[in-house]
């Protein structure tokens, strides 16, 4: 596959999303700007996050912006805290929900616990507060939907094969578990993780196997009645709460080299570590 063929598939995949060095300030304000008006308001750790869960929507028939549903990018697990505290005095009325990775499920039951959403102990009392965890994150769940095979041929027809190909041939990386190389895959390159939360979750729609903390948080945040927009209307105060967040809130700024998320207790951003003793090697093909 030539490059330009590459690019424009590479360029059809983040369609309608930001990215580049300012996209956590950008998708978080984004999202923010909505906030106002929302029935419900999801939490998400990165940008992949946001495009996985609209992307298994769109898949499920689902229109989040008519049903109302925000879903915010907040830039790493540790601002779970400020995203809360921010969106207290709309709790009355909005409907929160939330997905992180289990590495980082520690912090967000931390938050809800110092906020007063809840006292939640398990994932389980995670869950009946509308926040699921992905085991052990996002591309893993995706990879185990899929499946191996299935994920080989999507890097197949996005013209990325050789490139994995590439990472499995290194020293650091050959011999090891096809699913932990493809981890690796999908985070080393600043686009390549956007791109395949939408490609993996469609292909994973297609199949029916759409992993369970997206599909339970969907329905979570499903409506079951026909709600009344005035009732919901933002107070004055509401509102002033809002936007003095927003105008205060400073988002992480993106890692060097254009990585367009960041995660806490990673060794890359959106990538946790395979082992506590694994060597690097070199460097990873880029998109």
């Amino acid at each position: 596959m030539d490059i330009t063929h590459r690019h424009e598939l590479a360029r059809r995949a983040l369609d309608g999303y930001v990215s580049g060095p300012a996209a956590p300030i950008r998708a978080t304000a984004r999202a923010l700007a909505k906030v106002d008006n929302a029935v419900a308001v999801v939490l998400v750790e990165g940008i992949s996050d946001q495009i996985a869960l609209e992307t298994a929507a769109v898949g499920r028939g689902r229109d989040l912006e008519a049903e109302r549903v925000v879903i915010v990018p907040i830039g790493g697990a540790h601002a779970i805290g400020r995203f809360l505290t921010m969106l207290g005095s709309l709790r009355t009325r909005v409907r929160l929900a939330g997905l992180c990775d289990l590495h980082e499920a520690e912090i967000f039951r931390r938050g809800l616990i110092t906020t007063d959403v809840g006292s939640p102990r398990t994932n389980t009392d995670l869950e009946h507060l509308g926040f699921y965890v992905c085991i052990d994150d996002l591309e893993d769940e995706l990879i185990r939907a899929v499946g191996t095979v299935g994920v080989e041929a999507l890097f197949d027809s996005q013209g990325d094969l050789g490139s994995f190909r590439s990472l499995q041939s290194q020293p650091a990386w050959r011999g090891r578990e096809p699913e932990a190389q493809m981890r690796r895959f999908l985070g080393s390159g600043s686009r390549r993780k956007l791109r395949y939360a939408r490609l993996l979750v469609e292909a994973a729609v297609g199949r029916d196997v759409l992993p369970r903390p997206l599909d339970a948080l969907l329905t979570a945040i499903c409506p079951t009645e026909p709600r009344n927009q005035q009732a919901f209307a933002p107070a004055a105060h509401d509102a002033g709460a809002v936007d003095q967040f927003r105008a205060g809130a400073q988002q992480p700024a993106a890692a060097p080299g254009g990585q367009v998320e960041h995660r806490t207790g990673s060794t890359m951003a959106g990538q946790p570590p395979v082992s506590s003793n694994a060597t690097r090697g070199p460097t990873v093909p880029k998109d």
